[in-house]
Formats: C-alpha cells, structure tokens, sequence
C-alpha cells in the first residue's frame, strides 16, 4: 500500500490485498487525497488516517477490506468522505475513535 509521510495525491488508482491498510496517512503533517480510487481487499483497513494525519476521499470505494473501510484514530487526526462506499467491510463501514475527527457527505 501507500504510506504518506507528506502529502500523497492518488487518482483513478486500485489499491487491493495489501496486509495491513491500502493507504495510511500517519503523523502530523501527512496528507493523503484519494479521488474515484478503489481500496479493497486489505487485511485490516482500506483507509487509516493515526496519529494526527488526515486524507480527503471523494468517489472512491472502500469495501471488502477484513476491519473497517475508513478509520481515523488519535487526536488531530482528520479524515473527510465525500461520495465514498465504505460498505461490505468485515467489521465497519467507517471508525473514528481516540478524539479523531470523522466527516461523511
């Protein structure tokens, strides 16, 4: 998968049977936007923002990962949907937890 450490621009991609997540956006400072991408399959999470990262994700589908679609965990951690599908996850459609923020359009 994707690790942002910095600012991550994703366009039209497939992003599928990674371990862990598809995409990461980890620590402060890191930004990850996603548009009309596909993350699926993954053993844990298509999308995890942690740690005070955040992503924007606008059309794109998060379904059939082994936990959660989108998950925003941690304090100042921020993550931001925008026509997504997050449905069909093996645990949730969309977590936030630990103070994190979570929008869904």
């Amino acid at each position: 998968g994707a690790r942002g450490q910095g600012r991550v621009e994703a366009v039209d991609c497939i992003i599928v049977r990674n371990v862990q997540s598809g995409v990461v956006a980890k620590d402060v400072g890191s930004n990850v936007k996603l548009v009309r991408c596909r993350l699926s399959e993954n053993g844990r999470y298509g999308l995890s923002v942690r740690e005070g990262g955040a992503a924007e994700a606008v059309d794109c589908e998060m379904t059939l990962n082994n936990h959660t679609g989108a998950c925003a965990w941690h304090a100042k951690s921020a993550v931001s949907l925008l026509r997504c599908d997050t449905s069909r996850n093996g645990h949730h459609s969309v977590g936030g937890r630990d103070g994190a923020s979570v929008r869904v359009e």
